[in-house]
């Protein structure tokens, strides 16, 4: 009997050994899925990340186009309405009066300390 105990003792220590092996293989396996999931995942990320910028970037532009498109258009509108008075002021005869207070206070002033 001491014989079939030692034999039965040994297949379930062989029958332990192989779970373990079994086991331990499953777990790698199941590591090395998970890594490539992880990497997948990672450049997915990436390229999302990548993407979201570039789709910044060509809002941003696009805002400051339009910015500076509207910019352009009341700068011209200010300048035009601008010419549009001095065009007025110029038509307008001045009284010598005025004509004396304008050169006094613009050209006059460099002269006077």
């Amino acid at each position: 009997m001491s014989t079939e105990l030692q034999s039965d003792y040994a297949s379930e220590l062989k029958a332990i050994k192989e779970k373990e092996e079994d086991a331990s293989r499953k777990l790698t396996q199941r590591k090395k899925e998970l890594e490539i999931e992880l990497q997948r995942s990672e450049e997915e990320s990436s390229k999302a990340v990548a993407s979201a910028k570039s789709s910044a970037e060509k809002l941003v532009s696009q805002e400051v186009e339009k910015a500076r498109a509207l910019a352009q258009k009341e700068a011209e509108k200010l300048l035009q309405d601008k010419k549009q008075d001095a065009e007025k002021i110029a038509s307008r005869r001045l009284p010598e009066t005025e004509i004396r207070k304008i050169i006094d206070d613009v050209l006059l002033s460099e002269f006077k300390m």
